[in-house]
């Protein structure tokens, strides 16, 4: 077996057998729509994770290290800039003040901090979701609360763009794509539910193959 870049498309040519495949490698990227913009989920959700390490920064700029206790954040993103701003403002007051209990720092039950241990060494921890009913960038799908449809937003989205350009191949005898995904929300009994459920009829691809998170190629629908 041999393998070699393509021209794009296809990212990889593969010989196998004096067979030649095309093979072409595609990302499930779920998009939310914020703020008029559509944002990737995983880029949410890492600015939503940083929120935990810039309230305890601000925690130890402010008091000069001597403010202790262990503390949860419950978020449901995503924030706009400002809201951020003021979760982080407000959590480190709330910090400061040495309160028991908890606190709604945006007033709308979005962002929620409590107290879990009021000694050691200060950390700030969180647990956060996006909340119901934001809207994913494609607005035929209900919301990114639901994952099934989310996945069928990205495989539409990416079956879009893919296959047009790969079923116009030439000089192959064999065509491929490998998904990969973004988030680990799915099994393969999932992506080949959905996968039947928006491939057109005739759409000129072989096979299809998701690499998991053991990075193990998995069959989705029939490969000959």
């Amino acid at each position: 077996m041999s393998v070699e870049r393509g021209d794009d498309p296809p990212d990889y040519a593969f010989t196998v057998d004096r067979k030649k495949w095309a093979v072409e490698v595609t990302g499930l990227i779920p998009q939310i729509m914020h703020e008029g913009k559509a944002h990737s989920r995983a880029g949410i959700d890492a600015r939503t994770v940083g929120i935990e390490e810039e309230v305890r920064r601000d925690v130890l700029r402010r008091s000069g290290g001597d403010v202790h206790g262990a503390y949860n954040l419950h978020l449901e993103a995503p924030f706009t800039k400002a809201e951020v701003r003021e979760i982080v403002i407000r959590a480190a007051e709330y910090i400061m003040s040495k309160d028991g209990g908890s606190m709604d720092l945006l007033k709308d039950g979005n962002a929620i901090i409590e107290r879990k241990k009021a000694n050691g060494e200060l950390t700030v921890g969180s647990i956060w979701s996006i909340r119901p009913f934001q809207r994913l960038a494609d607005g035929r799908n209900s919301d990114a609360y639901d994952l099934k449809a989310t996945l069928l937003q990205c495989l539409q989205y990416a079956l879009g763009k893919k296959l047009p350009r790969m079923c116009k191949l030439q000089g192959y005898d064999k065509t491929v794509i490998v998904f990969w995904h973004e988030m680990s929300w799915y099994d393969q009994d999932d992506l080949e539910t959905a996968l039947g459920q928006v491939l057109p009829g005739q759409h000129g691809i072989d096979c299809f193959f998701y690499v998991d998170s053991d990075k193990v190629l998995q069959v989705l629908g029939a490969a000959h």
